[in-house]
C-alpha cells in the first residue's frame, strides 16, 4: 500500500469524524431551542389561566386555573401538550411572580 493511500484514508476518516461532531453540536442547539420554546409556551398558558381565574375565590383559584390551563392547552390541536403536574408547576411559578 502506498503512503498516499494511507494519508487519503486518514483524511477521509478525520473528515467524517468532524462532520459527525458538527451535526451533534447542531442537534444539541436545536433540542435546547425546542425546550426553551416549550417552557415559554407553558408560562404563557399559565398566565392566561391565572387571568381567567382571577375572579374565583382564593381557595378555588388553583383548581380553576388548572381547568383553564387544560382548556387553553387543548384548544389549538385537541391534544394536551402538558400534564397536570407540569401545568401545576407553571401556574405555581406564575403565581410567585
Amino acid at each position: 500500500m502506498d503512503i498516499d493511500h494511507l494519508f487519503s484514508g486518514l483524511a477521509v476518516l478525520l473528515s467524517l469524524v468532524g462532520a459527525g461532531l458538527g451535526l451533534r453540536k447542531h442537534d444539541s442547539k436545536k433540542h435546547q431551542a425546542k425546550l426553551e420554546a416549550r417552557s415559554e409556551l407553558g408560562r404563557r398558558y399559565a398566565q392566561m389561566a391565572l387571568a381567567q381565574s382571577a375572579s374565583v375565590p382564593a381557595d378555588l383559584r388553583m383548581t380553576a386555573a388548572l381547568d383553564a390551563f387544560r382548556i387553553i392547552d387543548t384548544s389549538l390541536d385537541g391534544k394536551r401538550d402538558f400534564t397536570e403536574s407540569q401545568a401545576r408547576v407553571f401556574i405555581d411559578a406564575a403565581i410567585k411572580q
